[in-house]
């Protein structure tokens, strides 16, 4: 299971990416290779869909709505898609799924 960014009661945003070992029930950072993290974010969306996690949307501090769309792989390589292709691969992660 993997988890991204929150959001505690204090509303201090957190853009950590971490993975949970069903069996073990062991948690594990994970660090980005190419040194881009995604912005501090919740209440967006996450999705895993062939061994790449999807993040999109979300709120930032100052209850900045956001658009933008992440490609994370599970070595931490993530990478920002054009918001103009959105729709489109959105559709496609629904279908995959």
């Amino acid at each position: 299971m993997y988890l991204f960014g929150g959001s505690d009661a204090h509303k201090t945003y957190f853009n950590g990416l971490h993975v949970l070992d069903m069996i073990s029930g062991v948690w594990e950072d994970i660090q980005a290779q190419d040194g881009f993290i995604p912005p501090h974010m919740a209440y967006h969306t996450c999705s895993v869909v062939g061994g790449k996690l999807y993040i999109f949307g979300g709120v930032t501090s100052g209850e900045k709505y956001f658009d933008h769309f992440f490609e994370v792989t599970v070595s931490g390589m993530c990478h920002y898609i054009s918001t103009k292709y959105q729709r489109m691969l959105i559709v496609c992660i629904q279908i995959l799924t």
